[in-house]
């Protein structure tokens, strides 16, 4: 290669990314479709119930529908969905009210209605059976869509779900009350704490991607804080365990703070067909602190194989 060849792409490269860097939301749109294209997912939209909503769709063969957590988005799944989508078509969503999906004033966000809204996204998908995961509260919609629509689904994950009453006070519920909401960013610095409470060890973020997210659930916070008062109902879901059917993975972290491990415990003993992993030092997000370890037991357990330890 002439010399001067050489010069000119070594000055193209510095001049991209000087403007890269200087664009800090070119930088995070990257981010997101580098890690997203790591696991095999495309965005797409879809309007439901009056919404816009925003999923991530890819791979091949059985779906499986995710279900985020509060304040949670699709991205939550992403690096879990990169061990998936070689033998599974991967389906998740932004809630209503969450992520990119739209928000509308004075709209109900409560479970149920949230289930519905994950039957009409399913359905209009043309998802005939599935299997459905979910975590946190995303995992109380999908327990309560196992029960609303038993014959939708052939398998249920959850990951640190809600919608029981722990026998061992969470620190979430010790904070709750004291009048604090460790879920609800407050400024851009809360933000790190908000990392350490729902982490074993937070995992790392660059700087642009974390300065992003922080400064998107500060903008969110009244949001949060109305959708967060309609879904504080911890145990209308543990009156309806023993109607859910379908064959259940209960998987938790030791050291969650926002659920309190104790609590898988009540979901073991009142499902039927229900295996439970508990991951050492691991927090609340399971498929985003342990994406390998998590999809590794979440496919043995789809392919029927005993999980538990």
């Amino acid at each position: 290669m002439s010399n001067w060849k050489s010069k000119f792409i070594r000055v193209s490269i510095i001049v991209f990314c000087i403007h890269f860097t200087a664009c800090s939301s070119s930088l995070l749109n990257f981010f997101r479709w580098f890690e997203r294209s790591r696991a095999g997912l495309t965005e797409k939209t879809i309007e439901i119930d009056g919404h816009t909503v925003h999923y991530l769709e890819g791979g091949k063969g059985d779906t499986v529908l995710c279900i985020h957590g509060f304040g949670g988005t699709m991205d939550h799944w992403t690096r879990f969905a990169r061990y998936m989508t070689d033998a599974y078509r991967v389906v998740a969503l932004d809630l209503p009210g969450f992520g990119d999906s739209s928000f509308k004033e004075g709209g109900d966000y409560s479970i149920a209605k949230q289930v519905e809204r994950v039957h009409e996204f399913a359905h209009t998908l043309k998802l005939q059976k599935f299997h459905i995961v979910g975590n946190s509260m995303g995992g109380y919609i999908a327990g309560y869509y196992a029960i609303t629509y038993p014959d939708d689904v052939i398998t249920l994950g959850l990951f640190a779900a809600a919608g029981v009453k722990s026998p061992n006070e969470s620190e979430l519920t010790k904070e709750l009350k004291k009048g604090n909401n460790p879920l609800i960013v407050e400024d851009v610095k809360s933000y790190d704490r908000l990392m350490e409470f729902v982490f074993y060890k937070p995992i790392w973020l660059p700087g642009f991607a974390k300065q992003y997210f922080a400064t998107q659930a500060v903008a969110k916070k009244t949001h949060f804080q109305y959708i967060f008062k309609q879904i504080h109902d911890v145990t209308l879901l543990e009156k309806y365990l023993g109607n859910i059917h379908a064959p259940t993975l209960l998987l938790w972290g030791e050291n969650d703070r926002v659920l309190d491990v104790s609590g898988a415990y009540v979901f073991k003993e009142k499902i039927r067909n229900a295996q439970l992993v508990v991951f050492k030092e691991c927090g609340h997000l399971p498929m985003i602190e342990k994406p390998e370890e998590s999809a590794t037991v979440y496919k043995r357990f789809l392919k029927g194989q005993k999980v538990e330890l």
